[in-house]
């Protein structure tokens, strides 16, 4: 097998190739060591290594454990949440289902065998094999713990990833078979107080628990803001300020009729002497300090207005 031909393979799997691949298109075992021995190819676990360069991303380490293990391995508990874009470390070990058959020992992987692995249903994106957000939140229970399974939960209701709908009634199915991790998410589903409302609205509670846990002052919640014309719900407000912050939910707003109905309503609430600020669920889940402190300066600048 040509270079040309190893590149354009590791291309679409995060520059990684497998002895398998390798040898079905042409190279000969000795030609593979030989790269290996060079420094061409980089060994990450047996029969699957990784072009000279390529990028070391959390990415890869999960790919590189999963065809390492052969058919039938897919990316599961906390790798699999980090797939699904929960913000969480994905690689320290990555979490694999298996294959009975399967090697029964890989550096830095937590390999899984449970009982229904061969009915496992798969989700292949960007190249990796990963469980579904509903069975990945089934087996987190195992290895975190319930307030990261939590908060977890969260984030995939807040991007549209699950709907509680579709958890409880997967928690019902497995349950039944003793699956490890479910008494843990059945616990955060009986504590969950938002229960089945919208995401928005826990993004909502979201923000409210980032204000308070930065010591900023309890913000009035879907306040009513009215005046001549105009009468809007807000998700928060400091009447005495005439400051309005509002979270926008990314599935809703990513769509044009809402951008331009809330800068309408953004401007209309400016006239009428309202200081509108607008974050996003990003900004709340991975910059909170970043959020508090756009408040905290705002509030002291009104303050002192």
């Amino acid at each position: 097998m040509t270079n040309e031909r190893i590149r354009s393979l590791a291309a679409q799997q995060h520059g990684l190739v497998t002895r398998e691949q390798a040898l079905a298109t042409g190279t000969s075992r000795a030609a593979w060591y030989r790269r290996l021995a060079s420094g061409r190819l980089i060994e990450l676990h047996p029969g699957v290594a990784a072009l000279e360069g390529a990028a070391s991303t959390t990415e890869r380490a999960i790919l590189a454990a999963v065809l390492s293990l052969g058919a039938g391995a897919v990316a599961s508990h906390r790798s699999a949440a980090y797939l699904w874009g929960a913000e969480i470390d994905g690689a320290d070990p990555v979490h694999v289902i298996a294959q009975p058959a399967a090697g029964a020992h890989r550096h830095g992987v937590a390999i899984h065998r449970p009982v229904d692995g061969r009915h496992v249903r798969v989700v292949r994106r960007d190249g990796i094999a990963r469980t579904t957000p509903v069975r990945t939140l089934l087996e987190l229970g195992a290895v975190c713990a319930p307030i990261e399974v939590e908060r977890i939960y969260e984030h995939f209701l807040i991007s549209g990833t699950v709907t509680p709908a579709a958890v409880r009634a997967a928690l019902v199915r497995h349950a039944r078979r003793g699956r490890s991790g479910a008494g843990v998410l059945r616990a955060v589903l009986d504590g969950w107080a938002l229960g089945d409302r919208p995401p928005d609205s826990v993004l909502e509670r979201a923000m409210a628990r980032l204000l308070q846990q930065h010591g900023l002052p309890a913000p009035r919640f879907q306040y009513v803001v009215s005046g001549p014309g105009f009468r809007y719900r807000v998700d928060f407000a400091y009447p005495d300020v005439r400051l309005i912050i509002e979270v926008d939910g990314w599935q809703y707003h990513a769509q044009r009729a809402a951008f331009e109905a809330d800068r309408q309503r953004d401007a209309t609430l400016h006239a009428a002497g309202w200081l509108v600020l607008r974050f996003t669920w990003l900004q709340v889940s991975r910059r909170p300090a970043w959020v508090a402190d756009r408040v905290a300066t705002t509030l002291a600048s009104r303050f002192s207005a």
